[in-house]
């Protein structure tokens, strides 16, 4: 909790400061890596991807006798993977009761409001090459299938991407988001533990506010 306040100050400090603030909404491709025995215990092959959204504000810097910009800001942006679920785990740890041991496929929902703060470089006057880390903290998680699952609250990683800027007060923004958190852990005796990772494309459209 103290995390989030602090971090919440520090947005808000950025976006007070900053000589820009842009606001941006976009569209997201999510899906989760996994590790360990994840495989084996849960899903029967890879995540598929899922889409997504994303939306919130942005700050920017300008550092002096560079062709540097320092970012920060928030997002509210929508995570997660679809997958096929195990037979087995469909029948006798989800819907025991079920015939039908419900349906092929299943979603792993995550909400997450995401802090970034990214170093971007001027390749020219309108392209920029971003790079840093970010932090996102889960307001909302649903998987369909298994439930009491581990999830963890914090998740942090790095992005990498570039961004495109025309008009005077547009821009448009394309990311990979390399999560190194642990989404959720699994461990089922007798069948395997691990757990995943997010992995995401995020697409951004934005307007700057002043």
């Amino acid at each position: 909790m103290r995390l989030i306040f602090f971090l919440f100050l520090l947005v808000q400090s950025s976006l007070a400061l900053a000589q820009e603030v842009w606001v941006h909404a976009g569209g997201v491709l999510s899906t989760l890596r996994t590790s360990g025995d994840y495989n084996v215990a849960i899903v029967d092959d890879d995540y598929h991807l899922k889409p997504g959204y994303c939306f919130g504000l942005s700050g920017n810097f300008k550092m002096n006798y560079s062709h540097t910009i320092i970012q920060s800001g928030f997002s509210l942006i929508s995570a997660g993977g679809i997958y096929h679920p195990y037979e087995d785990i469909r029948k006798t740890l989800i819907h025991p009761d079920d015939p039908l041991f419900g349906p092929r496929f299943a979603a792993v929902d995550l909400i997450y409001i995401k802090v970034p703060v990214l170093a971007m470089f001027m390749v020219n006057e309108s392209l920029y090459f971003n790079l840093g880390p970010y932090a996102g903290f889960l307001i909302d998680y649903e998987n369909e299938y298994v439930k009491n699952m581990k999830t963890n609250s914090v998740d942090y990683g790095v992005i990498v991407g570039s961004s495109v800027y025309f008009a005077k007060r547009f821009g448009t923004s394309l990311y990979y988001q390399f999560g190194l958190g642990k989404v959720e852990t699994v461990k089922i005796k007798g069948i395997g533990q691990g757990s995943n990772h997010n992995s995401l494309i995020e697409l951004q459209l934005s307007y700057k506010l002043f």
